[in-house]
């Protein structure tokens, strides 16, 4: 899907952008590319949510793609959904842009924690996209780390 200009509602996925500064991306629908015609800001005070349900780019995972260059500074909010569970294997490219900056302010020690808690995955950024991978299960951890005891 394609967005061009401010104040977007696309296939029940919510989009705000003003003067080329993000404010929310919400994902309402299933996972789907959003493309951006343009440069772009994530403010500190606005969020990216990216649904998993697979690994296949746009039928199964969110991607944002900005043509132009993308400033990064907000909340990223990864959401698990269709009872889907990532393999530690498996990679997930959820953002590409001509050029990429900044961090996301939810980041901890290069992992960004799951929407609902239940989890985190590893967050990798180079000079044009971002990259998820890693997954881990906090139920996992929990489990593993008792039957070690």
């Amino acid at each position: 899907m394609t967005c061009y200009h401010s104040q977007s509602l696309v296939h029940s996925r919510v989009f705000w952008l003003l003067m080329g500064v993000f404010l929310a991306v919400t994902v309402n629908a299933a996972p789907g590319v959003l493309t951006i015609q343009t440069d772009a800001v994530l403010q500190e005070t606005a969020f990216l949510e990216i649904e998993l349900a697979g690994t296949t780019p746009g039928t199964e995972f969110d991607q944002l793609n900005v043509e132009g260059d993308l400033s990064v500074d907000g909340e990223l909010r990864i959401v698990l959904s269709d009872n889907y569970f990532p393999d530690p294997q498996d990679i997930f490219v959820v953002i590409s842009a001509q050029t990429l900056s900044g961090t996301f302010t939810n980041e901890e020690m290069g992992r960004v924690p799951l929407a609902d808690g239940s989890g985190s995955m590893r967050i990798t950024y180079d000079s044009t996209s971002v990259t998820l991978s890693d997954f881990v299960s906090l139920a996992l951890l929990f489990r593993d780390g008792f039957e070690n005891e």
